[in-house]
């Protein structure tokens, strides 16, 4: 067997998170015999003063994985309403008064869409069909100086069957492509935005 010498170097931690992703949550929101539907899918990312756990195999500080996904499904049992991205400043904000060797708090959370179902013509109090594929989501950076919100939505197709065209587009020898005023256009979109002001939790 070949042998190399040992190797005589430091390597240093320039930056490390970890968390709990793909907790699924669904909350039955009921008012009087009307329910709605709110499912989400959550992962939730810390930083902070964490070093030692990768450099001196020291967990005393680490937040278990197992507790991060216990509070999210807690918070969401007590918290959790109608709007995703209050949600998520509730458990970013929690996570910080929790545990103040935690810096930041990197919140994702994507919602699962459900449409009432109508039978004779309304829509049912409490059953329901999928919505789409489409997904919208939440996205949230908070630290104990300022939170950033980010929403979207992703995987929504778009068609429309005429009024599109693809004209005057550069051809060179190798162009077989032929021009059209007139054809079907579909695409997968996704779009995000940013809230001037984040929600109130």
């Amino acid at each position: 067997m070949r042998r190399f010498p040992a190797c005589d170097f430091d390597m240093k931690l320039i930056q490390h998170n970890y968390g709990k992703a793909k907790v699924r949550v669904l909350k039955v929101l009921r008012a009087g015999n009307i329910h709605s539907i709110k499912e989400l899918d959550v992962q939730v990312m810390l930083q902070g003063d964490f070093d030692a756990s990768y450099t001196k195999a020291d967990n005393r500080l680490v937040v278990a994985t197992d507790s991060v996904k216990n509070t999210i499904n807690i918070l969401a049992k007590q918290k959790l309403g109608t709007e995703t991205e209050t949600f998520g400043i509730v458990l970013g904000e929690h996570f910080l008064k929790t545990y103040r060797h935690v810096s930041r708090v990197e919140v994702s959370l994507t919602e699962h869409c459900w449409n009432r179902i109508s039978v004779g013509g309304s829509p049912h109090a409490h059953s329901f069909l999928e919505k789409s594929a489409a997904k919208p989501f939440a996205k949230l950076f908070c630290t104990r100086k300022a939170s950033v919100v980010e929403s979207g939505i992703e995987e929504l197709l778009v068609l429309k069957s005429t009024a599109s065209g693809f004209e005057n587009f550069l051809r060179d020898h190798f162009t077989t492509l032929p021009e059209t005023d007139d054809r079907i256009c579909a695409t997968k979109l996704k779009a995000t935005w940013t809230f001037a002001k984040a929600p109130k939790s």
